[in-house]
Formats: structure tokens, C-alpha cells, sequence
């Protein structure tokens, strides 16, 4: 790697909310170490298909996400 956007990772984490568990999948950028996108669910194929959409067809970098 020599620059960023050459190779991105995926991770989905089960983590503890309020009241309930939930799946965050977060993909990153392996060269600067920050995160691509990243979005919380609730189901885990949902946090699959997510991490699947968010490589295949994000089309720029967003750090700040509400």
C-alpha cells in the first residue's frame, strides 16, 4: 500500500446498546486506519449485506457520520 483508497477492511462487531445488542459494521481504509462508513443494526445479514454495499458502491470518503 502506498497511498489510501488501495485496499479497505470490513469488521462487523456485536455491541451493547442501551437495552438491546447490536451489529456495527465498519469498513476502513487500511492505509490511514479511518473508517470508510460505518452504519449500527440490529440484524447480523443485515450488517453483512451493509458491509458488502458499502465497499462495492460508496463512492467517497465520509468521516462524520450523525
Amino acid at each position: 500500500m502506498t497511498r489510501s483508497g488501495q485496499v479497505w477492511c470490513g469488521d462487523i462487531t456485536l455491541i451493547w446498546t442501551e437495552n438491546r445488542w447490536a451489529y456495527l459494521a465498519l469498513v476502513m481504509d487500511l492505509f490511514t486506519h479511518k473508517p470508510i462508513d460505518w452504519e449500527c443494526l440490529t440484524q447480523i445479514k443485515a450488517a453483512f449485506i451493509q458491509v458488502k454495499i458499502i465497499v462495492k458502491y460508496h463512492g467517497g470518503i465520509r468521516l462524520n457520520k450523525a
